[in-house]
């Protein structure tokens, strides 16, 4: 699919089609309907069901209040974890399932959550008060669906849209827009006009919403198969989201390597997480995601023009580094370990990958394997995104991933762990314990890595004797 393409859905929905039911879930609903209660799965496991996906987890709604929930089940079987909106979890053998009393919500005041929650006996109350139509839907096995706004013929047009009135639904809680650009990137689905239009408008309302949520929401979205159509058709919330990007749309390119402003390149380079195949798709994982997107944030503030009209990015990896930094610590809440893996990886984006065994070693020793690769398929996603000019570039990469390959086969040394001589060895060569024996060791391993010296404790116990005084 090309970039921009709304994906063609062509997946027929059966109208008598049945969901299997895991048995627990089976069980659990049997039970409450010998008990006189009505009960259905809810939401996601539904919609997932149709598109024929293994459900992450199987939700569970009942006219049954909490404590007749408990009566049925057994106090010492069932969790109240959240009386207050009328959910129970209930234990089945060795797993968890949440049964929630149908509800009609309240007003939004914190544009989160409800102000108060009526339980009622309607499951079509229930439903109406969800997000998306293709989550509006319930099901039992007696029954079949419970299907009051269309849902499933959503599915099969390959529609998201808001279940009633868009402005609604958003303004409940503003993360559900956010939502919606989500499962467009999940599904590859188009967004119904009405419900695309109300995202970006009420779009500055995602400033209300925690930044937990927010970065929640967007890395789902990132490490989602469809995610750079989602990120050009939603580009005015992501705009909001994040107000660093807007700032990369019509920031031209005026050079030979690119035909494109820096936002259109960041897309290109997004959806060809899933068009190139030079390095190993497994290798573009959710750090490489976030690097595409914001490997390039800080070229619109270097940009520089020559007297020839010529574009010039000067320094924009480590700008790109320290904006990203200050976007994933304080916009996003992201953990330590994630950022500074992104952070690193947008910063030596643009690193010179000379193909000999050296350069691999000192690499490898400086990012480990793992990121390593990460910086090679983001090299990948990234000249790919440029014009073919630059496709030559990309030569050396390849050439230097085979040099790491040998390497790796080689066993070779790129780390102290993996010198041959330790410090004790040291210590018993007549060498004196103490922070110089770190300096030695790092000048060990360099010397092996520039191949002056072979990995073995004899040679390098002799290096080290004649190169201690230069330590």
């Amino acid at each position: 699919m090309g970039l921009g393409e709304q994906t063609d859905f062509t997946g027929v929905v059966n109208m008598r089609f049945k969901i299997k039911l895991p048995p627990a879930v089976d069980m659990l609903l049997e039970r409450l309907r010998l008990c006189g209660f009505q009960a259905y799965v809810v939401g996601g496991c539904v919609r997932d069901s149709i598109l024929g996906k293994d459900p992450y987890d199987w939700d569970i709604c009942t006219d049954a209040l909490p404590a007749e929930v408990m009566g049925v089940f057994g106090t010492d079987n069932v969790i109240p974890t959240g009386l207050k909106h009328g959910t129970v979890t209930v234990k089945l053998e060795s797993d968890l399932y949440e049964v929630t009393t149908f509800r009609e919500d309240g007003e939004y005041s914190d544009g989160r959550h409800p102000d108060d929650v009526h339980f009622v006996k309607d499951i079509k109350g229930d439903l109406a008060r969800r997000d998306f139509t293709i989550n509006a839907m319930a099901y039992n096995p007696s029954e079949g669906f419970i299907d009051p706004f269309g849902g499933r013929k959503d599915i099969m047009r390959g529609v998201i849209r808001c279940v009633g009135e868009p402005d609604k639904r958003f303004e409940e809680d503003a993360l559900r827009i956010l939502r919606a650009a989500r499962f467009q990137a999940s599904l590859g689905f188009s967004i119904d006009w009405k419900t695309a239009q109300a995202m970006n408008r009420l779009a500055p309302d995602l400033e209300r919403v925690s930044s937990e949520r927010i970065g929640s929401e967007l890395h789902k979205l990132l490490c989602a198969p469809y995610a750079a159509l989602s990120v050009q058709k939603n580009r005015e919330v992501l705009f909001a989201a994040i107000p660093e990007l807007a700032f990369e749309e019509g920031c031209k390119q005026n050079n030979r390597y690119h035909y494109t402003d820096v936002f259109g390149h960041t897309l290109a380079a997004l959806q060809n997480m899933q068009q190139c195949e030079a390095f190993p798709k497994e290798w573009a994982d959710e750090y490489v995601c976030f690097a595409l997107l914001f490997h390039d944030i800080g070229k619109p503030s270097v940009r520089t023009t020559d007297a020839d009209g010529y574009d010039h990015f000067y320094g924009h990896p480590k700008i790109s580094a320290e904006i990203t930094d200050k976007i994933l610590r304080e916009r996003l809440r992201c953990s330590n370990e994630f950022r500074k893996t992104v952070v690193e990886l947008v910063e030596h984006h643009d690193v010179t990958f000379s193909p000999t065994k050296a350069c691999v070693r000192r690499m490898l020793n400086k990012f480990g394997v793992e990121q390593l690769h990460r910086l090679l398929k983001l090299r990948e996603c990234d000249n790919r995104a440029h014009t073919p000019a630059a496709y030559p570039l990309f030569e050396d990469a390849m050439k230097f991933a085979e040099q790491v390959d040998i390497v790796l086969a080689e066993e070779a040394a790129f780390s102290l762990k993996d010198l041959a001589v330790k410090g004790k060895d040291l210590v018993a060569a007549g060498f004196e314990p103490g922070p110089r024996m770190g300096r030695i060791l790092s000048a060990l391993l360099e010397a092996v890595i520039s191949e002056k010296v072979p990995n073995e404790k004899g040679e390098l116990i002799e290096y080290a004797k004649r190169r201690s005084l230069d330590v």
